[in-house]
């Protein structure tokens, strides 16, 4: 939701799933000159575009069939622990593409040196 106050917003790759803002779209917005692309909405019915509710008459113009993997997006991630009892802790993680995708770089680069080096 984007109130009276909210201008030159780029809202890009979000899930929307299952909101309702006056029945009519997942999102409202009354700001202005924001732009909204690559959105996954889950009442998206395969037009065109997304109409988004508010005074500012947004639209995503080019809404996603298919949910964003956050997962992609996110190379660190953080989850907060709570044991029995009761404590807290954040730990953080990497997803396992990311020392994947750094062994393939580090690969790719050494084919690179010894190409360069004959």
């Amino acid at each position: 939701m984007i109130g009276g106050g909210g201008k030159d917003n780029q809202i890009f790759q979000n899930n929307f799933l299952n909101n309702s803002f006056e029945l009519v779209s997942q999102a409202y917005d009354n700001g202005t000159n924001n732009l909204w692309e690559e959105n996954y909405w889950s009442d998206y019915n395969g037009s065109s575009k997304y109409s988004i509710a508010g005074t500012s008459g947004s639209n995503d113009t080019s809404p996603l069939l298919e949910p964003v993997d956050l997962e992609l997006l996110l190379p660190l991630k953080e989850r907060v622990l709570t044991t029995s009892e009761g404590s807290r802790s954040i730990q953080s993680y990497t997803p396992v593409f990311t020392p994947f995708i750094l062994l393939l770089v580090c690969f790719s680069v050494l084919l690179l040196k010894r190409k360069r080096n004959r």
